[in-house]
């Protein structure tokens, strides 16, 4: 078992027990306590609007680099960008690296992960250089990419959908409050025990 099914896998089931015991907690208020467990819902189902939060980023802005500032930050990319490239195609062996951090470079997830990796950082350097060129030697074809690129998309009818509260099930818990208390406590009893037999 590689290093990151090592560290992943238990996160995630004891993240899974945690919830399993809130689940039974909440299941066993709900079968004794039902009017404090169903105030206790009201009180943690209070709306949080997104709209305010997300209102500055609904602001379109406008940042281009004029004359010969888009030069020299075109010239900057064609620079490191190339030196990035020869770098990570040229100058880094991935199974040292691999042998560095201890995994398999040939059969292990981690060691297909940092070629992946190493891959997809040259051809952003590549792209740095290619953007550099253009804004250097060709800034009227720079400018019509970047007016493509530059759409503005809002997100408020995104956003609406996922602004509105769904009580459904919140609605079913405070008809049937004991009923809905045994199925929570029995299946998160369930899911308790099997994150416990998975640790141990």
């Amino acid at each position: 078992m590689n290093i990151a099914m090592q560290i992943i896998l238990p996160a995630l089931v004891i993240l899974l027990l945690a919830g399993s015991l809130l689940g039974i907690a909440l299941g066993l208020a709900l079968l004794w306590r039902s009017d404090a467990a169903l105030r206790f819902m009201e009180i943690m189902n209070r709306w949080v609007s997104t709209r305010r939060a997300f209102r500055p980023l609904e602001v379109p802005r406008e940042i281009k680099p004029r004359g010969s500032a888009g030069r020299w930050l075109g010239g900057a990319l064609i620079v490191l960008g190339a030196y990035a490239a020869i770098v990570l195609i040229g100058g880094i062996d991935p199974a040292r690296l691999a042998a560095a951090l201890k995994v398999d470079p040939r059969y292990s997830v981690a060691g297909l992960g940092l070629e992946a990796a190493r891959w997809f950082l040259a051809l952003g350097a590549l792209v740095a250089v290619v953007t550099g060129v253009m804004l250097v030697f060709f800034p009227r074809a720079w400018e019509a990419v970047e007016a493509r690129a530059d759409r503005w998309y809002s997100t408020r009818e995104l956003e609406a959908s996922g602004d509105r509260l769904h009580l459904s099930l919140d609605r079913v818990v405070q008809a049937f409050p004991r009923a809905s208390g045994a199925a929570i406590l029995a299946l998160s009893l369930v899911a308790a025990i099997a994150s416990a037999v998975r640790l141990l």
